[in-house]
């Protein structure tokens, strides 16, 4: 070779030609590579922990395992491995693309391996030393799971680096932009064509290519921060934001160093100046042209140049306002409020906007006394508002900071002190609660009134005589709630980080709110209410993938499940039927995921369209369907018994009249009997220990009946009742169902009724779960309750990795739950095969995100708006399980969120499990994972190492720690 740098193409060919005689001999492989250092080898024989060695292996991930590592790491392990073999030794490893750590296979777990994947992938490379790949080899390997198309051109490249090239991450840019060649190929001939045009474009070889490639992009300038700046004055910038369609900014200022890829951080200035969004620049700035947003536009557009943007953060219903602004000291310095539209800003500065405002839309709990000992309870309630005292500082828009609401509470009335509480609730009530929170409403410090959930903005009514300043408020519940412990005595308070000393509650709010979901019989309301769409975020090892598995099985049963071994055991055996696994990749596409049509040929030879359905889409329909099993079972119901509902009453009436039986269970067990009836037969119930009568009205309780004909579809006694029928003592309304259904029972003539067919449709096929979909119109399905029929659950696995945009296309807004089947606004979208689709309402969404990976601030818009966010982050204590060695874990977390943040920490899980061994954990584990955090810097992991209090041995590479540790 030329250069030493490329000295290993000449190694990969010997080391090409070695695997290709060990097809029949796979654990050669996979014991080369670990007698050299290489690992880990876990595969998994079910979802949950690795608990089986791979024992088989393809050549292209062979040579993945060895380029996951950094630089000096791999070309170690590339020469020990020709030492080994008695080949070539390179001198460098410059061009040779990167594998991802964790994602190095071209095939999935064993489990999930049905389909000869491995010996495809061997069959591709055999055809590939005799140049017989055909577009169909090419497109038979793109269907295995976890392979794409840029990882099987590197794949291509490691076995032949002088005949391919990857069309990847550094190569894709430098083709489009420097080559000017389009790099997008759908099949193995358009990827030929591209290397052939490369070819007549550069005179240089592949590999040489490859490193040019990755050189020209490193090159490229670092991202720039700035602040664009907009006067509302002038354009309608909080419109523009609202309709999506703010697409560029006006450059007048720094033209020459505004380029793509730049972060922005988007300020509108005049009375309530702020952040109002983010976004990313998408092209250099150029001579103004027509925008969709010139309508936005209050005075003449005078601007001669402008950039485009992207936003990706859109927080208009939510911004940074300035006043929280100039409370930061991270933020002091930010340039804003000046003239112009175009200022610099830091990394730090955008880092610290996108952190307050990832955390302005996180739900928050807020413990509230609505007046002096609750005197304005009943007229809140009424009006579906929260309202806030000290009339006498006006409106609370007028003050730009905390400092300026303290003068104005002094000047008001009077005193010295700090007015901290007075100043706290103020500010809160203004720029902390949002749209989305919950309100708790007490009196005292030993009652709670009820709660509900914050419906607007912040604003000031002059029209009211006291409590002007107001925000409404949707009230889900209202009672007397006494209390047996003390709660806190200020106006208003953020609980939600308020842990609470019981143990069946993790935190004070779901303590309080537990209490009020209690009914009159002390019944506790279900506790499985999970959000249709979530995402588990968190670093590595902090227990994601264990709480989806606990969390898809406590969906689809129900119930609390304290047992993790109970909830594998539920998850494996519903997996494929109510629960779908799957991880995404950069390559996951909408075909995989929803639909995809593929070109073929009928026996005329004419060009027909096979559609495949995507995984998604499966489950959906599966899903759905359930609503269909269920219409028609209480369509048979009714047509079977051809029961007269009023008559039915009445009989049921005099019965219970004539009847010696006063007494009755309530669902808890516990006892009410009849106190009476009134003049139109409803019945009056009364608790044992209450003087009160709780009346059953006919038309209601026939109502409950029609949603309810079976006692047993009753999940959630609470809600379920008053969803149906709404505010009542749903207690007794249970108690007369119940007593009504069995009535009915009791009266039927069985033997001369034909009993529904429940289960005629469990066996039933895809295709015909499909067409006999088509058969019901959505209005007869939406009459089933969601809590009638069972739930299913898609789990997807690094749900960041893939192009969100590219996956679920114009169907991203029909997993919003309001869209759904059963929601406020069903839609119905048109699939490529013209199949209408529409998202069910019992299906539930759980992602999972390694945050070391990817930032949950740099998600895709679209994807942050329909997920509610749960944290997973380190614990160093788990009640009734060990985690090892905590401080050593604490220490070294604490290093790494001084240099690189939260989201890189190392997870508790690293610390447990059966190997109790600290020096085969960090050596094996941790060491490897902190280099990979910091690109190989043997400084930066050996100063983290050294605080955590651990001795290093000398001279070792990789790191290692030695037994010898305090």
């Amino acid at each position: 070779m030329k250069d030493k740098i490329f000295s290993w193409v000449e190694t990969h060919k010997k080391l090409t030609q070695f695997i290709s005689t060990k097809e029949n001999a796979q654990q050669d492989l996979i014991d080369l590579l670990k007698s050299v250092g290489i690992g880990p080898f876990n595969d998994k024989a079910g979802p949950g922990e690795h608990n089986i060695d791979l024992d088989e292996i393809d050549p292209f991930t062979f040579f993945c395992y060895i380029y996951k590592y950094g630089t000096k790491k791999r070309l170690k392990y590339l020469q020990e491995i020709a030492a080994k073999l008695n080949i070539e030794q390179p001198l460098g490893e410059s061009g040779i693309p990167s594998a991802q750590a964790q994602k190095v296979w071209l095939f999935s777990y064993k489990y999930d391996r049905n389909n000869n994947e491995i010996s495809r992938l061997w069959s591709l490379f055999n055809k590939e030393l005799k140049d017989q790949i055909t577009d169909q080899d090419f497109e038979d390997a793109l269907q295995i799971r976890s392979t794409g198309k840029t990882k099987l051109t590197e794949a291509l490249f490691y076995v032949n680096p002088e005949k391919y090239l990857p069309i990847n991450g550094p190569t894709k840019p430098y083709l489009k932009e420097y080559l000017q060649i389009d790099p997008k190929f759908n099949s193995y001939t358009e990827y030929l064509d591209i290397l052939a045009k490369v070819k007549d474009k550069i005179d240089i070889p592949f590999y040489e290519l490859s490193y040019e490639a990755l050189k020209w992009n490193n090159e490229r300038k670092k991202v720039n921060y700035w602040i664009f700046q907009g006067n509302p004055n002038v354009f309608d910038f909080e419109t523009a934001l609202r309709d999506e369609i703010l697409s560029d900014w006006t450059v007048s200022a720094h033209k020459g160093k505004i380029k793509t890829g730049d972060k922005v951080i988007i300020w509108i200035t005049g009375e309530q100046s702020g952040c109002y969004g983010f976004a990313e620049v998408v092209s250099e700035p150029y001579e103004k042209t027509s925008s969709a947003d010139d309508h936005s536009w209050k005075v003449e557009d005078k601007s001669a140049l402008k950039a485009d943007i992207k936003i990706t953060h859109n927080i208009v219903d939510s911004p940074i306002l300035k006043s929280i602004v100039d409370s930061r000291e991270e933020l002091k310095d930010l340039k804003v409020g000046n003239q112009g539209t175009n200022f610099s800003a830091t990394e730090d500065e955008f880092e610290s906007l996108l952190g307050l405002a990832i955390h302005k839309t996180k739900k928050q709990y807020w413990l509230y006394a609505p007046g002096e000992n609750a005197r304005n309870w009943e007229e809140f309630y009424e009006n579906g508002i929260i309202g806030l005292g000290w009339d006498g500082i006006g409106d609370l828009k007028q003050y730009d900071t905390r400092d300026e609401i303290k003068k104005a509470l002094v000047n008001a009335y009077g005193g010295k002190g700090s007015k901290k509480n007075a100043v706290l609730a103020n500010d809160d009530f203004l720029n902390k609660i949002k749209i989305g929170d919950v309100i708790i409403a007490k009196k005292g410090r030993s009652e709670l009134l009820g709660y509900g959930v914050v419906a607007s903005n912040y604003k000031y009514d002059k029209n009211r005589t006291e409590y002007q300043k107001v925000r409404l408020v949707d009230w889900k519940q209202k009672g007397n709630w006494k209390l047996d412990f003390r709660l806190v005595l200020k106006t208003l308070t953020d609980i939600t980080k308020y842990p609470s000393e019981l143990k069946e509650y993790s935190t004070y709010y779901e303590q309080l709110l537990g209490i009020m979901e209690l009914n009159n019989d002390l019944e506790k309301i279900d506790p499985m209410n999970f959000p249709l769409n979530t995402i588990l975020y968190g670093p590595p090892g902090t227990g994601k993938t264990y709480h989806t598995i606990l969390r898809a099985a406590e969906i689809i049963e129900n119930r609390k499940i304290e047992s993790y071994d109970e909830a594998l055991e539920i998850f494996k055996t519903n997996l494929h039927d109510q629960i779908e696994f799957i991880t995404f990749h950069q390559n996951y596409s909408y075909e995989d995921f929803i639909q995809g049509l593929r070109p073929e040929t009928d026996n005329k030879s004419s060009l027909v369209f096979d559609k495949k359905d995507g995984v998604f889409l499966k489950i959906a329909t599966d899903a759905l369907f359930e609503y269909y099993k269920k219409s028609k079972s209480k369509e048979e119901s009714i047509s079977n018994s051809e029961i007269d509902l009023n008559e039915a009453y009445l009989d049921f009436i005099e019965n219970l009249k004539s009847s010696d039986k006063k007494d009755f269970k309530t669902s808890s067990g516990s006892t009410i009997h009849i106190s009476g009836y009134t003049k139109n037969d409803n019945i009056e119930f009364k608790h044992s220990n209450s003087a009160r009568n709780y009346i059953v009205s006919t038309n209601r309780l026939l109502k409950l009946y029609n949603v309810y004909s079976d006692i047993e579809s009753i999940k959630n006694v609470h809600n379920d009742i008053r969803e149906a029928i709404g505010g009542c003592n749903t207690t007794v309304y249970w108690v007369a169902l119940n007593e009504f259904i069995s009535f009915i029972k009791s009266t039927s003539n069985k033997s001369n009724i034909d009993e529904p067919d429940n289960e005629k449709y469990d066996e039933i096929g895809y295709e015909s779960k499909k067409k006999l979909l088509t058969t019901i119109d959505l209005d007869t399905l939406r009459k089933v309750n969601s809590n009638e029929v069972k739930k299913y659950v898609i789990i997807i696995d690094e749900i960041n990795r893939a192009n969100i945009s590219r996956v679920f296309g114009e169907l991203i807004t029909l997993i919003e739950p309001d869209k759904r089947s059963h929601g406020t606004i069903p839609l119905e979208a048109r699939l490529p095969s013209g199949d209408p689709f529409i998202v069910p309402s019992n299906l539930f969404i759980i992602g999972t995100m390694n945050t070391a990976d990817k930032s949950i601030a740099l998600l895709d818009i679209a994807l942050r708006r329909r997920f509610e966010f749960e944290s997973m982050y380190p614990k160093y204590e788990i009640e009734g399980q060990e985690i090892y060695d905590v401080n050593i874990l604490k220490k070294i977390n604490k290093e790494i969120i001084k240099s690189k943040g939260h989201d890189f920490q190392i997870g508790h899980a690293y610390f447990m499990g059966e190997n109790k061994d600290l020096v085969h954990r960090m050596n094996k584990k941790v060491i490897p994972l902190l280099l990979e955090y910091y690109m190989n810097d043997e400084k930066e992991v050996k100063k983290i190492l050294h605080t955590a209090g651990l001795t290093i041995e000398e001279d070792s590479w990789p790191l290692r720690i030695t037994g010898t540790n305090d």
